[in-house]
């Protein structure tokens, strides 16, 4: 879990320029049929909880890195899949 955050610190981090970020709310991770084996029930599906979805980083001098940890938690009852992350 914490190597998973790391990986989406550094790739947002990489991403920023100088405007703010905004992380749309995650949604199940459902991956597409073709990959899966039997479908998981709504009920027993995995649920992506995000406190904070946005993070405004102000005024970046050019040049200057600016990192931000979002804390993403699964309230679902199955494996929660971060497929992709990219700036909003």
């Amino acid at each position: 879990m914490k190597k998973l955050i790391l990986a989406l610190c550094l790739i947002t981090a990489s991403l920023w320029a100088q405007e703010a970020v905004k992380v749309k709310p995650a949604v199940p991770a459902v991956p597409p049929a073709a990959q899966t084996a039997p479908a998981v029930s709504p009920e027993n599906a995995a649920k992506a909880f995000v406190a904070e979805d946005t993070f405004d980083a102000g005024n970046v001098t050019k040049g200057k890195k600016v990192e931000h940890a979002f804390m993403i938690k699964n309230m679902g009852k199955s494996d929660l899949e971060i497929l992709s992350a990219k700036p909003g």
